[in-house]
């Protein structure tokens, strides 16, 4: 949990007004353990400059908040102090203030740096990288910083690889003579040595966000039909017929004449010249002369530009949502238009209305061996157990909508794993107990599966070594591309094959990011020893993930506040706990067996390969039978 979301969720909880009693104990323990874990996981100048404010809130928190009492029986219970919570709010307080200074922003976009030079991946696991990015990336965000494709990280991390024109913008922003640019020749050195770009990489990641008095955003509303007689304003939010604009916006004064709210930004000739042609006008640009179609123009004052859309956005959404159209009508679409006095060639430019249609690869087709596999198992799919599977199907179909939400994904994957408790132990297990005892030893076995998979795809498949024009071949990799594939096209990726070749991928890929990976597995795979450590190491952090989707759920369940940064965190977590016990339930009616016996072969057979792995480092134990 990055150093940003677990601050703000201790300020959340300082904020809850209500008393606090011995059930909210685990939660502030556990949240001083998370702001312990992320200080220890920051690189060195971040968490000097963090220390003072972070060890002063965790001991509020652990020797003040919470006390050691004599229950009426003489046994010693940990209780809540609330008359200490103002000394613990007050220290939250001083820990957010400290997130909005500039020297912590540049310390840890400096230990970013340090950490992606290093590549000792002892030192700096391709996990702590991505701590460290996404720890610099939250502190943007939580100044209002824009951390987008062209927001701050991005520009810096060109300006220290030399980029001509990233040197000139970032110059150009900070008052500064910008060096001469030309799109011609992009890759002409700006000759500012190494230390110079660090510096103007600070300087430039550290300034305030721009800021509008004024921000007009567009968008499209589909299936839309009651706006009558041109136009319907509602504060700073105005809706218009689109056949009524469209035929109006070529004719400036029939335009003043006919709207109540005129849109004078699009009063310029550029506009009309475009409107006029024809040609010019269909889903992605121009305005449409459609029935049914509603543009809908916000005004958003006082804002980060990055921001404006999403606000304008986010004040649509609420505005619709209160209204309560009937299904399927008044619906959002993709795209929109900002008008924020920058000029743009193409201010009608809408982009496409609904997402894009994925792209399907044929090799990911597995159903028909599925099918085969299952069929050939004596496993039939009748009518009792598709009954019988439907509890299961509909809370997985639950956890598959929230996708979007983190919120709603803690929520759905809370229930899903407390039915599966239900249904496994009647309810006698404390539901964090069921997780340890049922879910952990698989999870992380699938974890550790997963992490090799995805590191020799990317070598095998994805990546080369060198992509540059005239690179050597590599007869080696293609060698072991053709034994992953096992004949099969493409289809197939033999997973405990391309895991045997990881020594090797990481000689082939010595010179290349993937290497970190790849020489971390290689390092965790080695023995049952390595393995043991990794997998303790793994333990420790779904027992800290466990504990924050547990004060996650108690907040859910007893009002309390729900932290969105909490949720942020645990989301991915959360869906792929669910998914997997979801999963060992459906099996459980597949074949034939109870939920509760099932679970229990499961856990032991879990149990029993993670022994294996521990003394022999048979990584035979990592796949499934």
């Amino acid at each position: 949990m990055n150093l940003v979301a677990i601050s703000l969720e201790i300020a959340d909880a300082c904020a809850d007004e209500r008393a606090q009693t011995r059930i909210h104990v685990p939660n502030w323990q556990s949240m001083a353990t998370d702001l312990e874990d992320a200080v220890s996981y920051l690189g060195s100048e971040a968490a000097t400059a963090v220390r003072a404010e972070t060890v002063s809130l965790i001991d509020a928190i652990r020797n003040q908040l919470l006390s050691e009492t004599a229950d009426d029986t003489g046994k010693t219970q940990i209780s809540i102090d609330n008359g200490k919570r103002p000394q613990v709010t007050d220290f939250s307080a001083a820990l957010l203030a400290r997130l909005d200074g500039d020297d912590l922003l540049v310390a840890a976009w400096r230990d970013l740096v340090a950490g992606c030079r290093d590549s000792s991946h002892i030192t700096y696991p391709y996990d702590r990288i991505a701590f460290l990015r996404d720890n610099a990336i939250a502190l943007l965000e939580h100044r209002r910083q824009d951390p987008g494709h062209w927001g701050s990280i991005r520009t810096a991390v060109d300006i220290l690889f030399d980029s001509r024109y990233s040197v000139a913008r970032a110059q150009d922003a900070l008052g500064e003579p910008p060096i001469a640019f030309d799109p011609r020749n992009q890759t002409e050195p700006t000759g500012l040595t190494d230390e110079e770009r660090m510096n103007l990489a600070e300087r430039w990641i550290v300034r305030p966000p721009s800021t509008e008095d004024t921000v007009i955003v567009w968008f499209r509303i589909a299936n839309a039909y009651s706006v009558h007689g041109g136009d319907l304003a509602h504060g700073d939010i105005n809706f218009y017929s689109a056949q009524v604009l469209a035929g109006v916006i070529t004719n400036h004064a029939a335009a003043r004449t006919a709207l109540s709210v005129v849109p004078e930004e699009l009063l310029t000739d550029q506009i009309r010249e475009q409107q006029a042609n024809i040609g010019d006008i269909d889903e992605y640009n121009g305005l449409e002369h459609q029935p049914g179609l509603v543009y809908a123009r916000i005004v958003v004052r006082n804002i980060e530009h990055h921001a404006a859309v999403a606000e304008a956005r986010t004040l649509l959404h609420a505005l619709l949502s209160v209204l309560h159209p009937h299904e399927d009508m008044w619906k959002i679409l993709n795209g929109h238009l900002v008008f924020d006095g920058r000029y743009t060639t193409r201010p009608l430019e809408w982009g496409p209305k609904t997402d894009l249609a994925p792209t399907i690869f044929a090799e990911n087709d597995y159903v028909a061996d599925g099918l085969r596999a299952l069929t050939a198992e004596g496993h039939l799919i009748g009518p009792e157990k598709a009954r019988q599977l439907q509890p299961i199907l509909n809370l997985a179909q639950a956890l598959d909508t929230a996708r979007s939400d983190p919120e709603a994904i803690v929520m759905a994957a809370v229930r899903a794993i407390e039915h599966c408790n239900s249904w496994t132990t009647r309810g006698r297990k404390e539901w964090g107990e069921f997780i340890r005892l049922y879910l952990r030893d698989e999870f992380t076995r699938i974890a550790f599966l997963r992490r090799a998979t995805e590191a020799t795809f990317d070598a095998i498949v994805r990546k080369l070594p060198d992509s540059s024009p005239g690179a050597k071949p590599q007869p080696q990799l293609h060698d072991i591309r053709e034994s992953v594939d096992a004949g099969s096209w493409g289809r197939l990726f033999d997973r405990q094959t391309a895991i045997g070749h990881i020594a090797t991928l990481k000689e082939i890929y010595a010179d290349h990011p993937l290497v970190r990976r790849l020489s971390e597995l290689d390092d965790i795979l080695a023995t049952g020893n390595s393995i043991s450590a990794a997998f303790d190491t793994e333990h420790t952090r779904v027992d800290a993930q466990v504990a924050r989707l547990t004060r996650s759920r108690n907040a859910a369940i007893h009002g309390g506040p729900l932290s969105t940064a909490a949720c942020d965190s645990i989301a991915d977590f959360a869906y792929d706990l669910a998914s997997q016990v979801l999963h060992t339930a459906t099996w459980a009616i597949v074949t034939g067996k109870s939920i509760a016996n099932y679970m229990r072969e499961n856990r032991g057979e879990n149990e029993r390969r993670i022994r294996i792995l521990r003394k022999t480092g048979d990584l035979r134990q990592l796949h499934a039978a």
